[in-house]
């Protein structure tokens, strides 16, 4: 279940003839100089566009100015969103960060449309999520107890599905709330299941794939599982013969 908390902030836009840089906190400052200081980003590119609920909203270029960025943080580990200089464009970026807020799971949700002249134009929205409350529905009993352990291990409820199934054992997708990245998982029933994760910034449509080994300790045989997140989803499964 999503719970409204609030209107959304509306369309700002920032610019020539937009609305005035947005006026960050002291702490809020110092969020964007170690932003700044990890050298990710285009020297002089970050820049601050929105904020609600305590989540900062940054747009930014990097390698040379190939990707646009929205970058999203409330002073822990900030979160990108990538995308190729023409695609930001044409279609904008979206993003959404979750914050706890005195046992309230909150999502921030960041939408960046750029004009003509390039220039963005800003939507923010905040609500709040009852995680007891989501109900995601699955095939069998085992991948309802599988998935209700993948939540307790610290991915989004409702980002858990299935991509497919390597022989009788699922692989799972899902997103990790504290670090936002999409994570490709083996099996996911133990405590510490296989997994192969990346942040949001590498997948890009027609970017690399999620790609997870696994290595049988008897035979030494390799399976290779690549899931591409982006764009047409597919989930392909390579195996490796090991020794005789």
């Amino acid at each position: 279940m999503i719970v409204a908390l609030g209107v959304g902030l509306g369309w700002l836009l920032f610019g020539r003839g937009g609305a005035a840089s947005l006026k960050l906190t002291a702490e809020q400052q110092q969020w964007q100089n170690e932003i700044v200081a990890d050298g990710r980003y285009d020297s002089g590119s970050l820049r601050a566009v929105g904020e609600a609920g305590g989540v900062v909203v940054w747009i930014a270029t990097k390698d040379g100015e190939e990707r646009t960025c929205l970058v999203m943080s409330a002073g822990e580990r900030p979160v990108p969103f990538c995308s190729r200089v023409e695609e930001a464009q044409d279609q904008g970026l979206h993003g959404n960060y979750t914050i706890d807020r005195n046992d309230i799971r909150i999502e921030v949700v960041a939408q960046v449309l750029f004009t003509g002249e390039g220039e963005p134009a800003v939507r923010i929205d905040q609500h709040a999520l009852d995680a007891w409350s989501v109900t995601m529905t699955y095939a069998t009993e085992e991948e309802t107890r599988i998935a209700a352990n993948l939540s307790e291990l610290g991915y989004e409820p409702n980002s858990i599905w299935v991509a497919g199934y390597d022989g009788d054992v699922p692989i799972w997708t899902a997103t990790r709330v504290e670090t936002q990245e999409m994570c490709l998982i083996y099996d996911g029933s133990t405590p510490d299941p296989l997994t192969a994760c990346q942040e949001p910034s590498d997948l890009v449509p027609g970017g690399e794939s999620i790609t997870l080994s696994i290595v049988d300790p008897a035979t030494g045989a390799v399976t290779e599982i690549d899931y591409a997140a982006s764009g047409p989803q597919y989930l392909v499964i390579t195996r490796n013969g090991g020794a005789a």
